[in-house]
């Protein structure tokens, strides 16, 4: 096993609200339809698609993507972040961050669709592009997540959920610098590479990133700036 030095980005509801990057969670909605005025939840069954149980690459037409789809928001001003997640599998990535992604043999291991913005005005921010992406190969077997010293998440404890402080990549390919986990406390998040997080850093908006070894505490204290560990920089 190859112990390489491990960053985790993930955006804490505490720092949300306070460096005001990304619109608070009642603040916006991602629709296949678009509804300025009114707030209409996604329609298609397109959203219902498991990878795990439905296949990848899937052939049923129910699950295609749509070609737009609309994220509605109270923002008064052009979004500037660089990746928003919505589900577990489903992101909104900036095109730079598309790129990124696709540099670190992903791009046969996700899907991508247009993603149109629009302010509290119901106007298009058009300054930078999006795209909704859909994460149909996670990562997680590629990690020892060292099971033996996971700790309980808390919150979570009628579910069973957990974190892993001491996980580890199995074997390092400096090809692959970023990873998606579908392990439940780590899907709104990104695993780095020390490669990963040195380029996150130079060309990506205001990143929240943390060591992971620390998000047992960042997970545990995500509402309370006070308790947060503090970022790397």
């Amino acid at each position: 096993m190859d112990k390489q030095e491990l960053y985790i980005w993930f955006y804490t509801p505490a720092r949300i609200e306070k460096f005001k990057l990304l619109p608070l969670y009642e603040d916006f909605w991602l629709s296949d339809k678009y509804c300025p005025k009114k707030q209409v939840p996604i329609l298609g069954d397109w959203v219902m698609y498991y990878p795990p149980k439905d296949g990848y690459p899937t052939y049923d037409t129910r699950f295609a993507m749509p070609e737009i789809l609309y994220l509605h928001t109270k923002l008064k001003v052009q979004p500037s972040f660089d990746w928003f997640p919505q589900n577990y599998n489903l992101k909104i990535v900036s095109e730079s961050f598309l790129g990124f992604m696709i540099s670190n043999q992903l791009h046969d291991r996700f899907e991508a669709t247009e993603c149109k913005i629009f302010g509290i005005d119901g106007k298009e921010f058009v300054a930078k592009k999006y795209f909704v992406i859909r994460i149909c190969e996670f990562d997680d077997d590629k990690f020892d997540f060292h099971i033996e010293n996971k700790k309980r998440a808390i919150g979570c404890n009628k579910y069973n959920y957990f974190l892993y402080p001491d996980m580890q990549l199995k074997n390092y390919n400096d090809k692959q610098n970023i990873f998606f986990l579908n392990e439940f406390c780590y899907q709104d998040s990104i695993i780095l590479t020390t490669d990963g997080k040195d380029y996150v850093m130079q060309n990506f908006n205001r990143p929240e990133l943390y060591k992971l070894e620390d998000y047992r505490f960042v997970w545990n204290n995500q509402y309370n700036i006070e308790q947060l560990p503090d970022m790397v920089k």
